[in-house]
């Protein structure tokens, strides 16, 4: 009974299919199949449908249809039919038979031929001469075939968006959190000579499928928006459906306040790609054709732009894997892992997290670029120490009018470091200028906000460094902002003010070693030695592999005033070590040369030599030199270098630089007498 059964589903040919496939522009069968996923707005893409098709197995008209749409050919026009030969009849007869005569030895050669009349030797070479001409035929054809895709299958009747009442009309779903984005698109398409356009206005039409919206409103073409939205980020897709097509023409994330600011370029940058479609052209690829990947990069992002420890670090690096492994040829996600392990390296690991950075970045320029390859890039070099070469990548690859937030706030962080070496007031400018236009796009970029707080600290505007920490840290609780507010607070001399900000840090954020590291300070300030060492201890066992050398070099400090030499000595050592590390990368400034004169000087005062006296004339040469770079160097390293000055024998310059600080700083009042203290025990 079962065999009489008659089998139902419809086959496809795989010729026809693989045909379909080299036009559509498809390299293998999973990208056809996160095509479908794409169109469907499904997670999983269908591979076993679309193996299953391929093996030239039966399945239903629906199954089929699905994929004739993914390839933008009507459904009838990839069935099998009988001048198609079957796959399973095409292997057979390639199981070719052994000849069964016997070999004997030619006369004229050395090579074997079948004992057979020469008629069949004279027919085989007939057949190698026929197959020769096939083969030739089939280059021409693939080339052909090729330059029609390279065109954009510009003569494809199909793909032209025409009506014979001379305009096209498109009907618009946006949910009600993109009308106004509607709005505009409204405008913007309806300016296009051939085509009227409107928007859908109640949410039961947006619930709509496009290909019955098509019917429904009699249209020609059916625009739909749809987003996520995080609390940072906005992922925005736009997908084009017509009789004969379905295509995502859009794809973007950006910051919520960005989709405001750029929604005319967006707008028109929907309309060139419906453009494409009224002068019978396919649209221009968008960035993934999967969109479980680009859902994880969103994902991916929200995570990285709050992350600073490890742990979520790690958090944002699986997102960006996942994102890979959906897509293995989307550029953005290798860009942002690098992006990821660049900032890893600041608390783990810091050369293999930079060896791996360095691949991931590598991978991603191998792929069409993209803005986050770019920038990414420039991480990467400025962590390496070749600062110039990431401003010059950044300036020659994206045109600053039109870049997004991120972008602006990068730029502006490494001008910052710029200036922090050189002291320009050029470079002050740019940097407020490009913070400032990252803060227009995205009020709440608190990356942007930061770099100004910095640069008004820098720059001795104490107030309105405040101002700024204190604005950034309303928009986000993140470690970096709370710990600058504290650090502004303590410069103050507000110690109490600064213990409630780390106290709130610490309680913010369980794992990070920051809130530790910093209340440490507030109670060295305060001559609480053992509860600074306690912190600070905490904060090494929270972050054991941090690569800043000024968390050890504070550690070996509280030590020694607890008069534990040998503990003092270890760490000092360990700071140096990592100083040096830096400078292996290049990565070192003025005040870092500073530091580490500071650092070898203390190492000198804590063992016993008999030529002490020499060496500490020695480092007295270095520190006049330094001297002269007073103006380059941070309020730290200014701190250290009047601590050397005072004791290689510069007392009165020594106290001059303490004056100069403690009128930017009052705290630094206490640390001028506690710096006496420690020169004359």
């Amino acid at each position: 009974m079962d065999d009489r059964k008659r089998k139902r589903g419809i086959k496809a040919s795989r010729n026809k299919l693989e045909a379909a496939m080299l036009a559509r522009g498809f390299e293998t069968q999973a990208a056809l199949a996160q095509q479908i996923a794409l169109n469907e707005g499904i997670d999983k893409a269908p591979r076993d449908l679309v193996n299953k098709v391929f093996r030239e197995q039966a399945v239903s008209p629906h199954n089929l249809a699905r994929i004739a749409l993914a390839l933008q050919v009507e459904v009838h026009t990839i069935y099998m039919s009988q001048d198609d030969k079957p796959l399973a009849q095409i292997h057979s007869k390639q199981n070719i038979q052994p000849n069964k005569a016997s070999f004997v030895f030619s006369k004229k050669s050395t090579y074997l031929l079948p004992s057979s009349t020469s008629n069949n030797l004279k027919a085989s070479r007939y057949s190698i001469g026929i197959l020769g001409v096939l083969l030739c035929i089939s280059i021409v054809a693939m080339g052909f075939n090729w330059l029609q895709q390279e065109t954009h299958k510009a003569q494809n009747p199909r793909a032209k968006l025409v009506s014979s009442i001379g305009k096209a009309l498109v009907v618009i779903q946006a949910p009600d959190d993109l009308q106004q984005f509607g709005t505009e698109l409204v405008t913007e398409i309806s300016a296009m000579p051939s085509i009227n356009a409107t928007m859908l206005t109640s949410q039961e039409a947006y619930s709509i499928p496009p290909a019955e919206a098509l019917l429904k409103w009699q249209a020609h073409g059916v625009l739909r928006l749809e987003y996520q939205k995080r609390q940072f980020y906005i992922m925005v897709t736009a997908t084009f459906t017509t009789a004969n097509y379905k295509n995502v023409i859009l794809q973007k994330i950006m910051h919520n306040s960005e989709l405001t600011h750029d929604i005319a370029v967006i707008s028109a940058d929907i309309r060139s790609q419906i453009q494409q479609f009224v002068d019978g052209n396919m649209p221009n690829p968008v960035i993934t054709s999967s969109a479980e990947s680009l859902q994880l990069l969103l994902l991916g992002k929200e995570q990285l732009f709050t992350s600073r420890s490890e742990k979520d670090f790690s958090k944002a690096s699986k997102l960006f894997n996942q994102a890979a492994h959906e897509d293995p040829e989307f550029s953005a996600v290798y860009a942002e892992l690098c992006r990821t392990y660049v900032r890893i390296s600041w608390i783990h690991q810091e050369t293999p997290s930079l060896e791996r950075a360095a691949d991931y970045c590598r991978h991603a320029s191998d792929l069409p670029h993209s803005v986050a390859t770019v920038t990414a890039n420039a991480e990467l070099l400025a962590r390496t120490g070749r600062l110039e070469q990431a401003l010059a990548l950044i300036t020659a690859n994206i045109p600053l009018d039109t870049a997004n937030a991120d972008t602006l706030a990068l730029l502006a962080a490494l001008q910052l470091e710029q200036f922090e070496r050189d002291r320009r007031d050029t470079d002050k400018q740019l940097i407020e200028a490009n913070a400032r236009k990252a803060i227009l796009r995205t009020p709440r970029h608190w990356q942007a906000l930061n770099t100004l707080g910095n640069l008004y600290f820098m720059t001795g505007n104490v107030q309105q460094a405040k101002v700024h920490f204190a604005k950034a840290s309303e928009i986000v609780k993140h470690d970096v902002i709370l710990a600058n507010l504290g650090t502004l607070q303590m410069c103050h001399d507000e110690l109490e003010d600064a213990e409630k900000t780390y106290r709130q840090l610490i309680t913010s954020f369980e794992n990070n070693y920051l809130g530790h590291e910093s209340l440490g300070k507030v109670y060295h300030f305060q001559r609480r030695f053992e509860l600074s060492l306690q912190q600070q201890l905490f904060a090494i066992d929270k972050q054991p592999e941090v690569a800043i050398h000024h968390v050890w070099a504070d550690l070996a400090g509280t030590y020694l005033k607890l008069e534990q030499d040998s503990d003092a000595k270890k760490y000092y050592l360990h700071a140096l070590t990592l100083l040096e590390r830096d400078e292996l990368l290049e990565n070192i400034s003025s005040s870092d040369q500073v530091h580490k004169l500071y650092y070898q000087t203390k190492l000198l005062t804590l063992t016993n030599n008999d030529n002490l006296k020499d060496k500490l004339n020695d480092k007295s040469e270095q520190a006049g030199l330094l001297q002269a770079r007073t103006q380059s160097l941070s309020i730290r390293a200014k701190s250290h270098l009047a601590w050397i000055l005072d004791i290689t024998g510069n007392p009165d310059t020594s106290k001059q630089l303490w004056q100069e600080i403690s009128t930017l700083c009052p705290v630094y009042l206490r640390s001028a007498a506690l710096a006496t203290e420690q020169n004359n025990p």
